[in-house]
């Protein structure tokens, strides 16, 4: 998402285009190519499991358990402040990713920006612009 719907977010007519979206006018699959580009090199290189992904839910016990152990190098949950208050035997940091042609991005949740305000030390996010 962050590939296909970044650049819908940081053009200067981001009210218009999100309305359009909104409203069904513009279909989703639009903007979504380079994100589902990206997904598939995810699951190429080996850093994406489809069959473990669609059999663990996010945001529970069993996926943080399995990335404390080290059988994945990043979660989908990092991003919120919840996950990130787990003692992990490693240290962890969320970071963008360079999915945007001219740059990274990094999708967080309410929760997480929150957090980042107070301890920028440990969380170095990049918002993206004009995001809701």
């Amino acid at each position: 998402m962050c590939a296909g719907l970044g650049p819908l977010y940081q053009d200067p007519r981001s009210d218009k285009l999100v309305a359009d979206l909104a409203a069904g006018e513009t279909p989703v699959s639009t903007y979504m190519r380079d994100g589902f580009l990206f997904l598939q090199t995810m699951i190429d290189e080996g850093y994406l499991d489809v069959d473990r992904t669609f059999a663990t839910l996010p945001n529970t016990e069993e996926e943080i358990s399995y990335f404390s152990e080290g059988n994945c190098a990043c979660i989908s949950s990092i991003c919120r402040a919840k996950a990130s208050s787990h003692d992990y035997p490693f240290n962890v940091e969320m970071t963008a990713l360079p999915v945007l042609p001219g740059g990274v991005v990094c999708v967080v949740g309410a929760d997480q920006r929150s957090a980042a305000r107070y301890q920028i030390r440990t969380f170095r996010c990049i918002l993206i612009p004009g995001t809701r």
